[in-house]
C-alpha cells in the first residue's frame, strides 16, 4: 500500500528529501558546488537545520575565531573564506575546539581547511585543502558588494539560511522559503517515484523521463501500471492542496 506522507512545514524535514532535490526545489544552480567531506561526514549521512555563520577574510582567520569563541552547543558552523586566495581558514585546533568543547553537530567550510588526517573523524564538509595558514592580522570587514559577489549569483546569506549537507554536497535554504521548498521537494520526491514505477512496469524511458507521459491518470492503462496510476493521483491531489 502506497502512503503519502502530507506536508509539514519543518526546516529539519528538508534533510529526508536530501541534496539533490532541495537543490532542485530551489533551482538546478542552488547548490554549494565542489564541496568535499571528511569520512566522518559520510557517515553522518545528513545534517539539517539553522547554521552559525562566520567568516574570514583578506587572509587573515581574526575575525573568524572571534566570532567561534561563544558558539553555542549543537550548532551546524557555516565558515565562508571571502578574499583569502589559496590559504586553508581553520585546521585541526580550531576544529577540534568547536567539537570536543564546544560540541557542534558539523561544520562546513565554504573555503579550505588543513590537517585533514587529524580531523577525518569529524563531520566537516569543505571545498579543498592547502597547508598553508590564514594570519591572525587586524582587517576591515569586506565591502557587502564582494561577499555578494564572493557567494554568487542567488546564494542566500548563511546566517540566515537552513543549512542541508549530504554526500551529494552542501545546499543552503533560505528561511523564509523554508515551506515552501519543503512543499517542492515533496512533489519532486513524487515524481522521481512515479519515473521508476514507469521504468519499472515497462514504460519507454523517453516517455517516462522526459515527456512525462504519467501525468494524465486517465491515459494510463494496464495492470502493469497500478501503482504509476496511485502515485500519479497522489501528485495531483497534492499540488491541488497546496495551490489552495
Amino acid at each position: 500500500m502506497i502512503e503519502l506522507r502530507l506536508h509539514r512545514p519543518n526546516s529539519v524535514a528538508l534533510a529526508r528529501f536530501g541534496t539533490a532535490l532541495v537543490a532542485r526545489a530551489l533551482g538546478k544552480d542552488a547548490g554549494r558546488k565542489g564541496m568535499n567531506q571528511t569520512a566522518a561526514a559520510a557517515k553522518l549521512g545528513a545534517v539539517c537545520g539553522q547554521v552559525v555563520a562566520a567568516q574570514a577574510w583578506f587572509e587573515s582567520d581574526l575575525p573568524l575565531i572571534s566570532r567561534l569563541a561563544g558558539v553555542p552547543s549543537g550548532a551546524i558552523v557555516y565558515i565562508e573564506a571571502i578574499q583569502c586566495a589559496e590559504r586553508s581558514v581553520i585546521g585541526e585546533a580550531m576544529i577540534r575546539y568547536l567539537f570536543e568543547e564546544r560540541e557542534i553537530t558539523a561544520l562546513v567550510v565554504d573555503g579550505n581547511i588543513r590537517d585533514l588526517a587529524r580531523v577525518d573523524s569529524f563531520p566537516i564538509w569543505f571545498r579543498g585543502t592547502s597547508p598553508s595558514a590564514c594570519t591572525s592580522h587586524p582587517v576591515r570587514p569586506p565591502l557587502p558588494a564582494s561577499i555578494v559577489a564572493r557567494r554568487g549569483a542567488g546564494q542566500p546569506d548563511p546566517s540566515d539560511a537552513i543549512c542541508l549537507a549530504d554526500r551529494d554536497g552542501v545546499v543552503l535554504v533560505p528561511r523564509g522559503l523554508a515551506s515552501m521548498v519543503e512543499a517542492q521537494a515533496e512533489n519532486l520526491e513524487i515524481e522521481s517515484r512515479i519515473q521508476h514505477a514507469c521504468l519499472e512496469a515497462g514504460m519507454d524511458p523517453i516517455k517516462a523521463l522526459v515527456e512525462a507521459a504519467w501525468q494524465d491518470p486517465a491515459a494510463i492503462s494496464g495492470p502493469e501500471f497500478e501503482e504509476v496510476r496511485t502515485l500519479t493521483q497522489m501528485w495531483h491531489s497534492q499540488r491541488m492542496r497546496q495551490a489552495n
